[in-house]
């Protein structure tokens, strides 16, 4: 620098002194006219929300850093009713209509939506020379093509074809927990969620590969699940990014190595998965791939979206259920009069574990009301992802809403509202079929998504907790340790940030 820019200017201050004082001035100024903007001149300046929250992005930003994004929100729709502004171009709905106006197929669209996803939330363009899944897909031409090639693997016949695969597992998870009984209690404490996370991994990966990853075998995850569990909160707080544009640039200029070849180890683990599996023509048994293959549908997707989508149908179809199974059983061991009246209907309506088959077990009334009570408490995907309004704007419930403005309907802040549910922090499975709970607005209850981009795997969703809770309660006496009486209090980043469910399983004795 110049020797004459520290020349002292009229006041004492010096050029380069000056020129700092004038930056840190434009900043304030600019940050002031942002702020004033959002909150008095912004297209959503009318609806109802707090003035901090109008004005800058933080606050949800920050919400879901902490991994409290559904319990921030719904205590702003129990303040504020069902549409909060809770971002300068974000509005959050609970109302039941917002799912079919935000999700739904838009008439005449052929499936697609009034809304756009939300490139940012699912890393796409964030990391370089990786395949689109179903998920993340932002063209609705595309995502409709994927669907269909898959969809042969996820109907009924496909489900009965594959049910004596999800008996065999089942049936090993059991066993595996007899074993673990101790001689001297009579009993095996055991983290529930872990081994229903254990089932429910090598039931996916025998569909999704073609054989199982053999964690029952050994108990334990593997290094690629192990992995993919350390990078969902990462991949969670990237998702921030859609605030800050001008970060999601720096990104993608920058990629942290050590991030870049995660992502890669994870990638070679499935491609060599997929072509082991591609390889392999002899397979018999009804995983995806061959149910794909019999449908003619294989020319109709590349080997790249197989390995992509293999991902995500891995995950998705795993840690959920697992979720639920977890859930379901946390409400039920902390509830015992709703736990005795599962266990009559299960223990009464079979003599053996062979009659526990797909058609029976959907016939529980009461096991199909815990799990559905359960998840409206505990939902497998708690955190909804936003959409973002597409050019010409949107109506939803009754406001017209701008183009480019992000709009999301609320799954938990929702289900947990005493506006839709009485008693709503309650475990009642009874309001699923009781007409004193006919008031209950169960639309707000969409566990699986709503509309063309719904969940593919639903039923089969419900035949492997229907199928994993009858052979459990058939085969134990459940109760809850005291160190996980507050398990349901957990983070959100994407998914719950579970801890051990501490559970004794106490062999029945016939």
């Amino acid at each position: 620098m110049d020797a004459k820019d520290n020349l002292p200017w009229p006041g004492g201050l010096s050029l380069s002194a000056q020129l700092a004082i004038l930056g840190l001035g434009l900043v304030v100024a600019y940050n002031l006219t942002y702020y004033i903007y959002n909150i008095f001149l912004h297209p959503l300046r009318r609806f109802p929300g707090s003035p901090q929250h109008a004005a800058s992005s933080l606050p949800v930003v920050w919400a879901n850093i902490c991994g409290v994004q559904p319990m921030w929100v719904r205590a702003l729709h129990a303040r504020y009713g069902p549409v909060v502004r809770i971002a300068p171009d974000e509005l959050s709905f609970t109302s039941p209509d917002s799912w079919r106006q935000i999700y739904g197929a838009a008439p005449g669209s052929r499936g697609g939506s009034i809304t756009d996803k939300v490139e940012e939330l699912y890393g796409t363009g964030l990391f370089p020379d990786t395949t689109t899944p179903i998920n993340a897909e932002l063209s609705d031409v595309e995502h409709a093509r994927i669907r269909r090639t898959f969809a042969p693997a996820f109907t009924d016949k496909a489900l009965r074809e594959q049910e004596p695969l999800f008996d065999e597992h089942v049936g090993r998870l059991v066993e595996k927990i007899k074993t673990r009984v101790t001689a001297e209690e009579g009993l095996a404490k055991l983290d529930a969620v872990h081994w229903y996370k254990l089932c429910t991994f090598d039931i996916m990966s025998e569909l999704a590969f073609g054989r199982p990853l053999g964690l029952l075998q050994t108990g334990e995850y593997d290094a690629w699940l192990t992995s993919i569990f350390s990078t969902l909160k990462a991949i969670s707080i990237l998702s921030l990014l859609r605030y800050y544009p001008a970060l999601k640039a720096l990104w993608k200029m920058f990629l942290p190595r050590f991030v870049a070849q995660k992502r890669l180890i994870l990638l070679r683990y499935a491609v060599e998965k997929v072509d082991a599996r591609m390889a392999d023509q002899g397979v018999t048994k009804p995983d995806i791939w061959r149910l794909v293959m019999d449908a003619g549908e294989k020319d109709n997707i590349s080997r790249d979206e197989m390995v992509a989508n293999c991902e995500v149908m891995l995950f998705g179809g795993s840690d959920t259920t697992a979720t639920a199974l977890s859930g379901t059983t946390y409400f039920l061991v902390k509830h015992p009069d709703k736990m005795v009246k599962l266990v009559e209907e299960i223990r009464g309506a079979f003599k053996s574990e062979s009659e526990m088959t797909l058609q029976n077990v959907t016939k529980l009334q009461y096991l199909d009301a815990c799990i559905n009570e359960a998840m409206r408490l505990h939902p497998p995907g708690p955190q909804n992802f936003p959409r973002r309004i597409r050019p010409g704007g949107a109506n939803i419930c009754g406001y017209h809403i701008p183009p480019k403005m992000f709009v999301t309907a609320q799954l938990w802040p929702a289900s947990t509202s005493d506006t839709y549910f009485r008693r709503p922090l309650e475990f009642i499975p009874e309001r699923w079929f009781s007409s004193e709970f006919s008031s209950d607005d169960r639309r707000v209850a969409q566990f699986f998504s709503y509309g063309p981009r719904n969940c593919i795997g639903k039923s089969m969703a419900y035949l492997e907790l229907r199928k994993v809770l009858c052979r459990i309660l058939w085969n134990f006496d459940l109760e809850l340790c005291p160190e996980s009486a507050d398990w349901i209090d957990q983070k959100v980043y994407f998914t719950w940030e579970h801890t051990e469910l501490m559970v004794n399983f106490k062999p029945v004795v016939r």
